[in-house]
Order: structure tokens, then sequence, then C-alpha cells
């Protein structure tokens, strides 16, 4: 399906894909306006992972499921010559069309055909790499979320997830009626809050963080106009 979406973008698929896709996700209209045509018609992520990395020059990005290659470019730019992005993608011929789109930014990558569940590369090739406690698939996309990890032999939720500045902060959502009511009452609870409430899509979030360091996220349920949905 991913190489039909690669090879015929506007036809009819059950995923967000392309520009609007993108836009949908939050990536900036300069990052769009920058790649090639061909990576932003063939997005079909399930997410925006730019929005909480912090990846820096000199950095290793490893991009799974890497695909036309618009995330990895992206990653080129903020790595620079100094910085390494290698792909992993179940289909080689998507590995070679990201490559072409990265060549065509004046960028490289590797790309590597393979799965997720069985990386490609040699141990400790890029640093650590984290399993999950759980995951929820949907569409296009799967989301995992993680615990917080042991750094030096200290664990607990005032550790940090791992000793980088480019993890990407994983986290689990759950539809809620009310979500004013349920800011409050977290708020008076002494939460910790991540995000406040903001607009998402055609709706509302906000995002917390839970007693084992886990990000989660309350989306108010569309419907959600009745009195008396408070928590």
């Amino acid at each position: 399906m991913y190489q039909d979406v690669a090879d015929n973008p506007e036809g009819e698929f059950h995923l967000f894909r392309g520009r609007q896709a993108a836009e949908l996700f939050e990536y900036p209209a300069e990052w769009l306006d920058k790649a090639p045509e061909g990576a932003v018609s063939s997005f079909a992520g399930a997410g925006n992972p730019h929005l909480r990395s912090n990846v820096q020059a000199g950095d290793t990005v490893l991009d799974l499921g890497s695909g036309a290659g618009l995330d990895s470019i992206i990653s080129s730019w903020r790595v620079g010559e100094t910085g390494k992005v290698i792909g992993v993608d179940l289909n080689p011929l998507m590995c070679l069309k990201a490559q072409v789109h990265a060549a065509a930014t004046g960028t490289e990558m590797e790309c590597h055909e393979g799965r997720m569940e069985d990386i490609p590369l040699p141990d400790e090739s890029v640093g650590t790499l984290r399993g999950p406690r759980g995951a929820v698939r949907f569409g296009n996309g799967g989301m995992s979320w993680y615990p917080r990890q042991c750094v030096e032999g200290r664990c607990g939720a005032d550790q940090p997830l791992v000793p980088s500045r480019g993890q990407v902060y994983d986290h689990v959502a759950f539809t809620v009626e009310n979500l004013d009511a349920w800011f409050a009452r977290l708020t008076a609870e002494e939460v910790t809050i991540l995000e406040e409430p903001h607009t998402f899509g055609g709706t509302r979030a906000f995002m917390i963080e839970d007693l084992d360091g886990l990000a989660v996220e309350l989306v108010e349920a569309a419907a959600a106009t009745m009195a008396g949905d408070a928590p």
C-alpha cells in the first residue's frame, strides 16, 4: 500500500497523506516548500516527531519507517554535515526514493530495508533504543509509550528519559468530555502539566505527566457539549 501512495499520491487511500497531512501535523510551511515535491506528496506519516525533539548539529538520527524521506530530509537539515541520518523501511524501493529526494536537497542519508522489530544495524551504532511499555495501532501508524528509564542506577519519574537531548516524548491519548473540568481538577491536584489546553484539529487537548513519567494527552470529545461532564 505504501508503495502505491508513493507512486500515486492522488489515489484513494484510507490514510491522511501528502501536504494536507503534513500541515495537519503542524509541519512548518517553509519546510514543506523547501523539501522535494515528491517527498511531500508521498508523505504518509502518523504524526510530527519534530515537535518535541531537540535534534542538533552533529547528532545521529534513526528514522524508522522512513518512507519517501520527508522526516529524514528535515533531520538532515538539522544535524548538518557533521551529523548522520539513517532510514529503515520495509520497502527497498522506498529507500531508493528517499535517498533520491534527499540528494535533490543536497543532503545525504543511509537507508536500509528492514523492520522496526529487527533493526538492520549493529548494536549501539546509534546509541540506546528503548522498548515500549505498550503500543496502539491506528490507521497507518502505531503509537508507543515508554516508562522513564534508569540513569546510572537512579530510577523514577524525576529522572530523565535517557541521557540524550533528542528523545521524542512518546505518549498515549484519551478522549474526555468537558476538557476544562479535567484541566481544573488535575491542576488542583498538582499534576504536572506538559502542555496547556490548545486547539487540536477541530477540538482541544492538553498533556500531563503521570506518576511513572509517561506523557498522557487528554483530547476533548467533539460531541462534549453537555453540562455535568466533570470527572
